[in-house]
């Protein structure tokens, strides 16, 4: 199938990019041909080609992992690898978090401070998928908290938790002023008893 001829007056082509796809043909003797696709008249492959291509079935002879940016906690956890530090964002609200939250899993975050004000992201350390158990107790903790107006504070924290419910998910400071930052901005003071949750849950 032979490609279309350039454009000519009066045809506008979009200014999409494409990428083509890269494979090659080989035969029983091992001779590589690398194919060239016919193309449109805007130099995009004919969908009548990418069709045939898509079509073919393909099997898996060999692989190479070449980066790995996902740990085999944070695959397993459902933890992000990083996550931004809101507390140096978050001037609060007064307004009570009384939505309620149940969340899954907890992960962990340790901040190395920049100097720069609101530059400052958590790096991943461990995280852990919640028992039943353990998320009625950490829930009843976050109705508490959600309800309680954090103190004012300055404390720097260089640790934090992070619990997820789906794409829901509160922050809350290991150390430093310990403060819950509910969805809604509401800084609530975190309760002991919470911190002792998430504690044995690995979270501290």
């Amino acid at each position: 199938m032979p490609s279309s001829p350039p454009p000519g007056n009066g045809i506008a082509c979009t200014a999409v990019g494409f990428v083509v796809p890269s494979f090659a043909l080989v035969d029983a003797n091992s001779h590589i041909l690398v194919p060239k696709l016919p193309l449109d008249e805007c130099g995009t492959p004919l969908s009548a080609v990418l069709d045939a291509f898509n079509a073919l079935h393909w099997t898996t002879e060999t692989e190479q992992k070449l980066t790995q940016i996902q740990t085999e906690s944070e695959i397993e956890s459902g933890c992000p690898p990083e996550f931004k530090d809101l507390f140096e964002l978050e001037s609060g609200t007064a307004q009570p978090y009384t939505t309620g939250v149940t969340p899954t899993v907890a992960c962990e975050y340790t901040v190395t401070p920049t100097g720069q004000v609101q530059n400052d992201v958590g790096r991943f350390s461990h995280g852990t998928k919640l028992s039943n158990s353990q998320q009625s107790a950490i829930a009843a903790e976050l109705e508490t908290a959600g309800k309680s107006v954090a103190k004012s504070c300055a404390a720097k924290a260089t640790k934090f938790a992070l619990l997820l419910q789906g794409s829901t998910y509160v922050v809350i400071e290991l150390n430093g002023c310990q403060r819950t930052d509910f969805p809604s901005e509401f800084l609530g003071a975190t309760p002991a008893a919470l911190l002792s949750e998430l504690s044995a849950a690995g979270i501290s």
